[in-house]
């Protein structure tokens, strides 16, 4: 290391050509960078590879590799303007990664890890592959920088569903986004067909990923599915943030059109993180405790898009740590944190088909199981059975409202009998997102137009709230802070706690007596909680009349 920064300072002050190379990356190469004490340094030295799994490898720039050869260096490049180089080099013939650097200049370098070099030896021979990206003449390089720009607009957007678009016979490719639930205005152009093409097939075949992969990406196979990483870096090479997206292509009606959707899986929250009244992470956290003490069911319906499952994982996030959770997913959705080691995640593998695979799972000794849905019978009596056995099952399902649930499973051949065992049902719950206002530009009543205000006069009155100040109205122009006078969503939960008092209700199929008899006793439904999120002015009256009605 000293040899290191005393090559340095001699090259600092007998030459300028540094200066050359500090005007190519934009950044100024110093002793504290050298000794990789900070993140944000140019040169980093580091132990291992784990820094590396951050970023993505692309192919080697031929002329770069070629060079990189002729001087005898051990280079990986990654496609967010980080290079890896062997510490061998750096540490002994500074002067030749020097004059490496100065003859790249069409490559923007915004990062260099310094490494062992039997150590990166070893990760380019585990990691680096040949790829392949189609038919087309576009190089890899252009389109790892398109699907870069365009991945870094998502991340701006904040999109949960990037949807790339392509059509042979009108030569066309562009990208469209959607942003909390809904498809935003904009359209990302990315040139013609053979360049959008480069770039789908760039991610499927190139990128490291898990899941099912079906071949090499081709125009006809329906449907390509695969889990892929990405990062989001800015001009410096630092890292935003670290995506895994579910690449999904299908082929569409039309002949030579292709729909491609990245979606953005979500991360995992714990329960206080997911914007849900203090008084239902409580009545939650209880749930949880008696699912990991005694086993039986939580189950959620809602939409799709809901956050059915990012509240289903806050819960396996509650449970004790000590306790064995196996997952069945298809696909997975959401990444466990790698501190939770007792957490295991299994993907479904239509080879071997769902029961066998449940089966398999189940000897692993699970104290808790996440069935992603119940979707048929056979999920269905394979979940209540082994709630039964003191297993804790969390699951979603098929329903429209917390009581409909138990009529589902009923559709689905479970005895009322089987759903009125106490050791069955521990929590049934509801959930929708709903689009929150802009607190910047909102408007109170008093600012609508006369005929705005007209129109929306009954429904306040019969709301009890017409002379209220407080609730608010979107403001259709937005502002800066907002797209179209909202921002960001947030989930109402209906939620019923069994009791005892519940089961008698559900051995009789008395569905109707059980809602009034629950409502009697203060249960808040959907549309009940979005009442008092208007009237609060979280959100405006044209989103509450989205929810569900009490009917």
């Amino acid at each position: 290391m000293v040899r290191a920064v005393l090559a340095l300072l001699v090259m600092t002050f007998r030459h300028n050509s540094n200066e050359f190379v500090c005007r190519s990356v934009m950044m100024k190469i110093n002793l504290f960078s050298v000794s990789g004490g900070s993140n944000d340094s140019f040169f980093h030295r580091i132990s291992s590879t784990d820094a590396l799994e951050s970023y993505t490898i692309h192919k080697e720039p031929t002329i770069a590799s070629r060079l990189a050869k002729e001087l005898d260096l051990t280079v990986l490049f990654f496609e967010q303007s980080v290079i890896a180089i062997d510490s061998f080099s750096f540490d002994h013939n500074l002067s030749t990664v020097n004059d490496f650097l100065k003859k790249i200049t069409s490559i923007k370098i915004a990062k260099v890890f310094v490494i062992d070099g039997e150590l990166l030896q070893n990760y380019i021979k585990a990691n680096v592959t040949s790829l392949e990206t189609g038919h087309t003449e576009i190089t890899e390089t252009e389109a790892s920088k398109q699907f870069q720009a365009l991945m870094y607009r998502a991340h701006e957007l904040g999109a949960q569903d990037t949807f790339i678009h392509l059509s042979n016979e009108d030569d066309t490719a562009y990208a469209t986004f959607k942003v909390d639930g809904e498809l935003s205005d904009e359209t990302y152009a990315l040139k013609n067909y053979s360049f959008g093409r480069a770039i789908v097939a760039s991610v499927y075949d190139g990128k490291k990923g898990a899941g099912t992969q079906i071949g090499s990406f081709d125009e006809v196979t329906s449907p390509q599915e695969k889990n892929v990483g990405h990062v989001v870096t800015d001009e410096a090479g630092n890292i935003l943030e670290k995506y895994e997206y579910r690449f999904t292509k299908t082929v569409t009606k039309a002949p030579g059109e292709l729909l491609i959707n990245l979606r953005s899986q979500g991360k995992a929250k714990q329960l206080s993180e997911l914007g849900l009244p203090q008084e239902q992470v409580e009545a939650y956290k209880s749930i949880v405790f008696d699912l990991s003490k005694s086993g039986g069911m939580s189950l959620i319906c809602g939409q799709t898009g809901s956050g059915k499952s990012t509240t289903n994982y806050a819960c396996l996030l509650a449970l004790p740590r000590m306790r064995n959770v196996q997952t069945f997913e298809d696909p997975i959705e959401i990444s466990k944190p790698r501190e939770y080691r007792n957490i295991t995640q299994n993907s479904l593998n239509h080879s071997i088909g769902a029961m066998k695979q449940l089966s398999s799972i189940m000897r692993q000794a699970p104290d808790c199981l996440f069935l992603q849905e119940v979707r048929d019978k056979e999920t269905a009596r394979f979940a209540t059975s082994i709630a039964l056995t003191g297993h804790g099952v969390v699951t979603s399902i098929h329903a429209k409202t917390p009581f409909g649930i138990v009529q589902r499973l009923e559709d689905l051949g479970v005895e009322p009998s089987t759903l009125s065992s106490p050791e069955v049902l521990k929590a049934l719950s509801s959930q929708v997102l709903v689009k929150t206002l802009c607190p910047h530009c909102s408007l109170p009543f008093k600012d609508l137009t006369y005929e705005e205000q007209l129109k929306h006069e009954q429904v306040l009155r019969s709301l009890k709230c017409f002379t209220s100040k407080d609730i608010r109205f979107k403001n259709s122009e937005g502002c800066a802070h907002c797209s179209k006078g909202e921002k960001g969503r947030k989930p109402i939960l209906e939620l019923l706690k069994i009791t005892d008092d519940d089961l008698g209700f559900i051995i009789n199929k008395d569905y109707l007596g059980w809602k009034k008899f629950r409502l009697s006793k203060g249960h808040k439904t959907i549309y009940d909680q979005g009442v008092l999120l208007f009237k609060s002015g979280s959100i405006c009256l044209s989103r509450l009349k989205e929810l569900p009605t009490n009917d």
